[in-house]
């Protein structure tokens, strides 16, 4: 049986990385999540907490664990790709968005790969001409087309604009809305692409709690694809084979 001193032990170990883990959910999470970092904390508090009428020796027991289980969520915590915030990448804000970030040509083909499913990991994406519309093939939305207006990158479906994905000029900062989602454009990030390193637009949008993160890249167009929820990833589509159509 564990006494005093082991006790105080523990406590002071789960305060200790209490803190540590706080602080890393604040970084990966970002400050305007903060309140979901805390609540995770009340749960393992709550748990953490012995329940009345339990001896010296149970009590300790069920502090040691739950200080177990918080040295778990810290490790999953800093592990994995983590969520994208404006401020951790280049060009915030202010720098101009680079042209040829999206090249809408007939022909243009995507092929993804997404690290985070469990059965069907690819995903294909493709400009194709019907008539005098382009139809986005492999579009979540049935029947898309895709189309530049008014400065932007247009999705259409059912005869009004589903998604707004890319602004073609303007700055890093800036936002837009559109069919309940806010666009953000975060910044320029480094990824591989196509096993080169290669300098990417991120660009968010955010319906809440779903967040929706696009990079665009010089040429190539759409280069990786994340969905997250409440900070977690959910998609993570990483482009493993493209063509994109010679400019007319």
């Amino acid at each position: 049986m564990m006494g005093r001193s082991g006790s105080a032990s523990a406590s002071s170990v789960y305060a200790t990385i209490s803190r540590r883990l706080r602080a890393s959910c604040r970084r990966c999470c970002g400050v305007s999540d903060a309140s979901q970092s805390a609540s995770c904390f009340t749960t393992i508090r709550r748990f953490r907490k012995s329940p009345k009428n339990t001896t010296a020796g149970e009590r300790s027991t069920r502090r040691w664990t739950w200080t177990a289980v918080a040295a778990l969520l810290l490790a999953a915590a800093c592990a994995g790709p983590r969520p994208i915030h404006p401020y951790r990448l280049a060009g915030f804000p202010g720098a101009p968005i680079e042209p040829d970030l999206f090249p809408v040509r007939v022909g243009s083909e995507w092929v993804f790969e997404d690290r985070m499913a469990e059965g069907e990991k690819r995903l294909r994406l493709a400009i194709e001409q019907r008539g005098e519309e382009l139809v986005l093939a492999g579009s979540k939305s049935a029947g898309a087309t895709i189309r530049v207006r008014d400065g932007f990158i247009e999705i259409v479906a059912g005869g009004r604009v589903v998604e707004r994905p890319l602004k073609l000029a303007g700055a890093v900062g800036d936002t837009w809305e559109v069919a309940g989602a806010k666009y953000t454009v975060f910044g320029y990030d480094e990824i591989e692409v196509l096993g080169t390193k290669r300098r990417a637009l991120v660009v968010a949008a955010d319906r809440v709690p779903v967040r929706d993160l696009y990079w665009f890249v010089a040429g190539i167009g759409w280069a990786r694809i994340r969905t997250e929820r409440l900070g977690a990833i959910k998609r993570d589509a990483r482009l493993v084979e493209h063509r994109v159509a010679a400019a007319n």
